[in-house]
């Protein structure tokens, strides 16, 4: 059997699992063994993936005569990474929630008025991307721009007085 599928993304590699439903869809406990093709980990975005399942060797156990499969990409780097120099990022997921408050006090934990995070709304993320955890520090921001534009120096310090066009370059 063969599934085919479109794996579309901004990350270079995906890591492609396969689950099989006998029950309608309403449980993936299934998950077949003989698989080849665009399958497992570093699969590369493209279109007309494809998967091909040794069904009969995979038979054994298997009941019910109608199967759904889920495939599922997840990317390769994981839901967070640290690169080279130190900085560690976290992936914030696509998805939708609500941000914002309906209260009009003011917050006595904050000097703003909660009133400044009105109307709540729903924010939609499009893409996942990923985020980094920390400020950049100036030890980062040194080894990647070979300058320390910040004044209160120490390397383990957030880097500060940079532009966004700093920031952009």
């Amino acid at each position: 059997m063969i599934i085919t599928y479109d794996l579309l993304g901004s990350a270079r590699a995906y890591t492609i699992t396969l689950e099989l439903s006998t029950d309608d869809c309403r449980t993936y406990t299934q998950t077949p063994k003989t698989l080849l093709g665009d399958v497992g980990d570093k699969v590369r975005p493209g279109r007309g993936k494809q998967i091909v399942w040794e069904a009969i060797q995979d038979a054994k156990g298997l009941t019910g005569h109608r199967f759904v499969f889920r495939v599922t990409a997840r990317n390769t780097l994981g839901a967070s990474f640290t690169n080279s120099i130190g900085v560690k990022f976290v992936l914030i997921p696509s998805g939708e929630f609500m941000m914002g408050s309906t209260d009009t006090g003011i917050d006595e934990q904050q000097p703003t008025p909660i009133g400044d995070e009105r109307p709540v709304h729903r924010v939609r993320i499009s893409r996942p991307f990923y985020l980094g955890v920390y400020e950049v520090t100036q030890g980062q921001w040194e080894a990647v721009m070979g300058s320390n534009p910040s004044h209160f120096k120490g390397a383990d310090r957030p880097v500060e007085k940079v532009s966004w066009v700093d920031v952009q370059t």
